[in-house]
């Protein structure tokens, strides 16, 4: 059985990531820069081959910003990330973010 604070912490990871993806189903990105974004999709024009050591880092970097007490800090910590690491995330959100909007029946965001 889960103890209550990581349950607590649980949750409010869930809702730390239910309020990133409810923004970006908007049109805002709170995590990232609108220069963050272009370069990551500049750089990241092919499928990114992901090795276990590379896999590994993602996860990482995925746990450390869902750790993260609010949108300010997170943000902070995708700062720091390695190149390659912030770019392969930024283009995972999206990924993730057009997933999330189908599975909430939302119409496309055009820009």
């Amino acid at each position: 059985m889960h103890s209550k604070p990581f349950l607590l912490a649980s949750i409010q990871r869930y809702e730390n990531l239910k309020k990133i993806l409810d923004a970006g189903l908007s049109g805002v990105h709170p995590l990232f820069s609108n220069q963050m974004i272009r370069a990551a999709f500049e750089r990241v024009k092919t499928r990114v081959t992901l090795t276990e050591e590379f896999s590994e880092k993602l996860k990482l970097a995925v746990a450390g910003m869902l750790r993260c007490k609010n949108l300010d800090s997170a943000r902070d910590f995708v700062r720091t990330l390695e190149g390659e690491v912030q770019d392969t995330l930024v283009v995972m959100y999206f990924d993730f973010l057009e997933q999330y909007r189908m599975s909430m029946n939302k119409k496309e965001i055009i820009h």
